[in-house]
């Protein structure tokens, strides 16, 4: 099977009230690297904010990433594609941080969250072919048979 992503990048922020050890590793096991770039961010009131931000380009780093996410997740950016794919072919979603954190990954909202864009692998670039790409990619992966 060809790669279905040309690359998928990850970013979480840190906040000055949150552990940073403990979100940095809990980054670094979802992406499975600890191999990130981070920067440090002050607000206007003095308080800083870590941006822990990765990249991943190899298939069977990517694969890894969401083999890790689990069933529930896959299933439910499966089943949202459309929506969350634009013309670029880049795919968006994020999980919500405070649930990995407890080792859960669920589809998050709002701004506490890890963020995740993803680059389809589809030629010629069509936001159609990428939708293809991703449905049969999805459907590839450990225990999809539950899948549309």
């Amino acid at each position: 099977m060809k790669p279905a992503f040309v690359w998928v990048k990850s970013r979480v922020m840190i906040y000055s009230t949150e552990d940073a050890d403990r979100i940095s590793n809990m980054f670094a096991e979802l992406t499975g690297t600890d191999e990130y770039t981070e920067e440090i961010a002050e607000g206007e009131l003095g308080n800083i904010t870590r941006i822990l931000e990765v990249s991943l380009t190899k298939k069977k780093d990517i694969d890894g990433l969401f083999e890790r996410l689990g069933e529930d997740v896959i299933n439910w950016i499966s089943n949202e594609i459309e929506e969350r794919i634009d013309e670029d072919c880049s795919f968006f979603f994020r999980l919500d941080k405070q649930d990995a954190m407890s080792g859960k990954y669920r589809i998050g909202a709002g701004g506490d969250v890890i963020s995740f864009i993803c680059k389809v692998a589809s030629y010629p670039a069509k936001r159609e072919l990428a939708i293809d790409v991703l449905k049969d990619y999805f459907n590839s992966l450990p225990s999809s048979e539950h899948r549309a």
